[in-house]
C-alpha cells in the first residue's frame, strides 16, 4: 500500500522493439516549498541496445526459412529463402505474430501462403521451444535490472514495485524472470504498454507550456553520459596578432549519472584565441554508430582583451550547461583582467607617548593645587578661577597638538576589479557548413553592444 510519507523505489522496465531500457526511480513528497507536491528522482538507468522484440522476430524468421528450405529442397531452383528479401520480410511478419500469440497460448500454428514459387509454408511452434531458442536473449533482457541494483547499492528488499511497459514486456518468460530477479509476486501493469511513453511525454510537455495547467510534479532526471571539455590550439585573429603556444588541456566537466539540468564553469587563463571541443567520456555504453564528439567551438576576441592587461593573462570564464533535454553546450563566455589601484592619502596619526610622561604631569598639577591651598590659608587671595580654567584649556590644546600629526604615505586603499569584456565568437562546423554564433558574456553587458571590445569597467 502506498504511503505518501515514505519514499518508494520503483523499477520501470521497458522492453520494446529494439532495446531494453530500465530505470530505478524514487517517489516521495517534496515539502521544501510553500506547498507540498509529488516528486520523483531517477536514481539509476541501464539498458541493452541490442535486445528487443525485433531481434526475436528476425530469429524466428530465420528458423522458419531453414525449415522451409529443408522441407522443399530443389523446389525453389536451388535458391534459399534466406536470400529472398521479400520472402524474409513476410517471415518476419509471421514471426512477430507467432511471438504475440505464444504470449497467451502454449502452442500456435504458423502459416505463410505462397512464400516462394507459390509454395506455402506451414509449421507450428510451442512456447517451450520458443523459450529455449531465445534463452540467451532472456539472460540479456534481465541484465540491466541487476545493473540498477549494483549502481545504487540496493537489494531486492528495497524495491517496492516494478512497472512494465513496451510490447515485448508482455512475453511471459520476460515477466517470469523479472519477478524472480526482484523477488516480487506481481508486476504493476497499470500503464499502457504501447502508449505510456507518448502519454508521459505529452504530460511533461504540457507542464512546460504556459497554455496548460497540470498538476505540478517535481522531476530530477539523470544524465547517463559524461562530458569532457578540451581546450586546444590557439587561433590567430583577423589582425594577425601573435598567438601563444599552449598544450591542449582536457577536463571532465560532467561526470556520468549527474542530475540534469546542470551547469558548471571553467576558469583558466589565456592570452590568445582558442578552441573548445565537447565530447562524451564513456562511448563504450553507447551504440557503436554514435558520434562521440558533441561540438567544436572557436573562441575569438581574447587577443583584444589581452591588450588591456599589464600583469597577467586574461581570465577566461566559460559556462557549460546540460539542459533538461540532454543537450550539452557552451552557453556563455567572458574574458577579463583585474587591476589594483594605489593612492597616496593623508592619514592623521597620534604620536606615541614615551613611558613616564603622564605621571609627572599629574604630579605637577597636584603640587600646584597644594601650593594654592597653602597660599589661601596664609591670607593671600587665590587667582581667579576663570584664568585658571583658561590656562588649563590652553595647556590641553597644546598637548593635543603635540600628540598628533598628519603624515602622507602610499597605501592600497581599494581593490578595484575592471573587466574588459569581449564577445567570444563561436564557429560551429567547418567549410561551407560553418556557422557563426555569438556567445554572450555572463557578466552583465548589453548583448547588443558586445560585438566589439569595450573598455568600460564592469563594476
Amino acid at each position: 500500500k502506498y504511503d505518501a510519507t515514505k519514499e518508494h523505489n520503483v523499477v520501470f522496465y521497458d522492453m520494446g522493439s529494439t532495446s531494453v531500457k530500465t530505470s530505478l526511480v524514487s517517489f516521495y513528497t517534496d515539502t521544501s516549498g510553500k506547498k507540498e507536491k509529488d516528486a520523483f528522482k531517477v536514481l539509476a538507468v541501464a539498458w541493452d541496445e541490442g535486445c528487443g522484440g525485433h531481434v526475436i522476430d528476425s530469429r524466428l524468421a530465420t528458423v522458419f526459412a531453414k525449415q522451409f528450405d529443408e522441407k522443399h529442397k530443389g523446389a525453389n531452383d536451388g535458391e534459399s529463402v534466406l536470400e529472398n528479401v521479400r520472402a524474409m520480410a513476410r517471415l518476419r511478419i509471421a514471426g512477430k505474430k507467432t511471438k504475440e500469440t505464444l504470449s497467451a497460448n502454449q502452442e500456435t500454428p504458423v502459416t505463410v501462403e505462397a512464400l516462394s514459387n507459390d509454395i506455402d509454408f506451414r509449421s507450428k511452434l510451442s512456447r517451450e521451444d520458443f523459450n529455449e531458442m531465445n534463452q540467451d536473449l532472456w539472460e540479456r533482457a534481465i541484465a540491466p535490472v541487476q545493473k540498477l541494483l549494483d549502481d545504487t547499492g540496493m537489494s531486492t528488499s528495497d524495491i517496492h514495485a516494478a512497472v512494465i511497459v513496451g510490447g515485448s514486456s508482455l512475453i511471459p518468460k520476460v515477466q517470469e524472470q523479472l519477478k524472480a530477479k526482484l523477488g516480487i509476486d506481481e508486476l504493476t501493469r497499470n500503464l499502457d504498454a504501447f502508449e505510456s511513453a507518448a502519454l508521459g511525454a505529452g504530460f511533461y510537455a504540457a507542464g512546460l507550456s504556459p497554455s496548460f495547467r497540470v498538476r505540478e510534479v517535481g522531476v530530477t532526471d539523470l544524465y547517463p553520459f559524461g562530458v569532457s571539455a578540451t581546450v586546444s590550439k590557439s587561433l590567430a585573429d583577423a589582425e594577425g596578432d601573435e598567438v601563444e603556444t599552449v598544450e591542449s588541456v582536457s577536463e571532465v566537466v560532467f561526470e556520468p549519472k549527474e542530475p540534469v539540468p546542470n551547469r558548471k564553469y571553467l576558469v583558466f587563463s589565456r592570452s590568445s584565441n582558442f578552441t573548445v571541443s565537447l565530447k562524451y567520456t564513456n562511448p563504450e555504453v553507447m551504440s557503436p554508430d554514435t558520434e562521440t564528439e558533441i561540438g567544436v567551438y572557436n573562441m575569438t576576441g581574447v587577443n583584444k582583451c589581452a591588450k588591456f592587461n599589464t600583469t597577467d593573462k586574461p581570465k577566461i570564464t566559460l559556462k557549460l550547461e546540460i539542459d533538461r533535454n540532454g543537450m550539452a553546450t557552451v552557453t556563455e563566455a567572458a574574458a577579463g583582467v583585474t587591476e589594483w589601484t594605489e593612492k597616496s592619502v593623508k592619514i592623521p596619526r597620534k604620536k606615541k607617548k614615551k613611558a613616564g610622561d603622564e605621571e609627572p604631569k599629574k604630579k605637577s598639577k597636584k603640587s600646584k593645587d597644594t601650593e594654592e591651598d597653602e597660599s589661601g590659608s596664609d591670607g593671600n587671595e587665590p587667582e581667579p578661577e576663570k584664568d585658571s580654567a583658561e590656562g588649563e584649556a590652553g595647556d590641553t590644546n597644546t598637548e593635543d597638538a603635540a600628540e598628533s600629526e598628519v603624515v602622507e604615505e602610499p597605501q592600497v586603499v581599494e581593490e578595484h576589479k575592471c573587466a574588459w569584456n569581449a564577445t567570444l565568437n563561436v564557429t560551429l562546423g567547418e567549410g561551407e557548413d560553418a556557422k557563426e554564433k555569438e556567445v554572450q558574456p555572463y557578466i552583465g553587458l548589453d548583448s547588443g553592444k558586445n560585438k566589439t571590445m569595450t573598455g568600460e569597467c564592469a563594476n
